[in-house]
């Protein structure tokens, strides 16, 4: 659970550059505790863990583009209940998002609970990925299929000089050999009369 000073107004308000910025501080707990919940972020956590450091960018986002929030807003936050956030941590986590999306399943599943705005990237990226997947597979196979045909290579290179011409007459006369023999085929024939009683 989060805590808050006593004097914590539900609206906190912040004069920028001669504009004023409000942004609203009962929302930014309801969406920090909704995010928790999904994530099982620690937002008291330090640690620069690839995972952590996504989720907290995340987070930072849904602040500023839910909530109405700047770098600065997000800090003071942070500080209200306890935790130091560096401003230009939070800038340059917010500059990532995008890497982050198209990186990490887990960063792209819960952002787009949040964000609609992103659905299609995530299917090209998908798509981009599987054909990527069926290539590699089409070079593999591929590639233990020319391992297959290499075994003949192989064979001919420890075949000694003067038994060369016997070796390919008789790979020779095999391979025609397979166009000549004729394919076995048998009918079994299903007789409905019986033999009963036939002499000769």
């Amino acid at each position: 659970m989060l805590r808050y000073g006593k004097n914590t107004k539900k609206y906190k308000t912040e004069i920028t550059m001669g504009k004023i910025r409000t942004y609203n501080v009962e929302a930014a707990k309801q969406l920090s505790e909704k995010f928790v919940e999904i994530t099982g972020l620690d937002l008291t956590s330090k640690t620069r863990y690839q995972e952590e450091s996504y989720l907290r960018a995340l987070l930072y986002k849904i602040m500023v583009d839910i909530n109405g929030m700047n770098d600065r807003m997000i800090s003071e936050w942070f500080q209200d209940i306890g935790v130091k956030r560096n401003r230009s941590s939070i800038f340059h986590a917010l500059r990532k998002i995008n890497v982050y999306y198209e990186n990490y399943v887990k960063f792209r599943n819960v952002y787009d609970l949040f964000f609609d705005d992103k659905k299609r990237q995530r299917e090209r990226i998908e798509s981009r990925r599987s054909e990527r997947v069926r290539i590699i597979n089409e070079r593999i196979a591929k590639k233990l299929e020319t391992g297959e045909r290499n075994k003949i290579h192989e064979l001919a290179d420890v075949i000694p000089d003067d038994r060369i011409d016997e070796m390919y007459e008789m790979m020779n006369l095999r391979i025609k050999s397979w166009q000549w023999k004729s394919k076995d085929k048998c009918e079994v024939i299903d007789s409905s009369t019986s033999m009963e009683g036939m002499h000769w």
